[in-house]
């Protein structure tokens, strides 16, 4: 049990290095296949926090991929979920035009 966490770990362990405040990292391929059921409403946290980061390239890609699908975290926490998923991609769309 403990070689194969010791394997897991270093096999497919994101590669992360600091610049600035933020970590990038290289993450390894997805395990779960594109047409998986859950792949857009997985998609809706990265692209509200990238948002949120100002991180706007990052996010309008995600966006796009999810593009249409507003019923996931977290836009499901407002009382008008659309209208916030809105305003974060609009914000998106805007950062990428102002760069």
């Amino acid at each position: 049990m403990e070689d194969r966490l010791d394997a897991q770990a270093t096999g497919s362990a994101p590669r992360c290095r600091r610049r600035g405040r933020r970590v990038r990292c290289r993450l390894p391929p997805p395990a779960a296949p594109s047409d998986h059921p859950d792949t857009a409403a997985v998609r809706h946290l990265p692209a509200y926090f990238l948002a949120r980061q100002g991180r706007h390239e990052a996010a309008l890609l995600q966006f796009r991929l999810v593009d249409g699908c507003v019923g996931a975290l977290p836009w499901r926490n407002w009382e008008d979920p659309v209208a916030v998923y809105c305003l974060w991609r609009n914000r998106a769309v805007k950062g990428v035009r102002h760069r």
